[in-house]
């Protein structure tokens, strides 16, 4: 049997021994709140910020069956797509989750997780700007409920 260490990237501050911030929110989705429904979620984030983890805790709600994650303009900038599904794409809200919840930052793959958020949102450089965490419904369903999101970042 080998014994296996990972590599410590010891010029990786962000990674190790930075300095870890929270953002939290709990929005209401309403039985109004149909199709293609775009939540904002937590506050923006800076583009360069990288993000070890992102929990979703929701009430059941029914048919809401395909539900992204991702980035889009902040409100003053114009609201524009960014990516809508670069940290999850097509996840069910149709059951109640909490405690641990529901893992949203999925879709990155194990060797892009570390990245700056304009990277794992695919721009080709770091435009350097607030990038706003959105919950977009593809699928809504009627069910009206709660939905709360934890991300954890570290930021140069």
């Amino acid at each position: 049997m080998a014994n296996k260490t990972g590599t410590l990237d010891k010029n990786n501050f962000q990674l190790n021994g930075a300095k870890v911030r929270y953002t939290v929110d709990t929005i209401v989705k309403a039985t109004t709140d149909g199709d293609t429904s775009v939540f904002y979620l937590g506050n923006p984030l800076p583009s360069n910020a990288v993000i070890n983890q992102i929990i979703l805790e929701n009430d059941a709600l029914t048919g809401a069956t395909d539900v992204d994650l991702g980035f889009y303009d902040t409100i003053t900038n114009g609201s524009a797509v960014i990516s809508k599904d670069c940290l999850l794409d097509g996840a069910s809200l149709a059951s109640a989750s909490s405690g641990f919840g529901t893992n949203g930052f999925t879709k990155p793959t194990i060797a892009n997780k570390h990245k700056q958020l304009w990277e794992i949102a695919g721009l080709s450089t770091d435009p350097k700007k607030l990038m706003q965490t959105s919950l977009t419904f593809n699928t809504a369903g009627s069910a009206t409920g709660n939905i709360r999101i934890i991300i954890i970042f570290s930021m140069l």
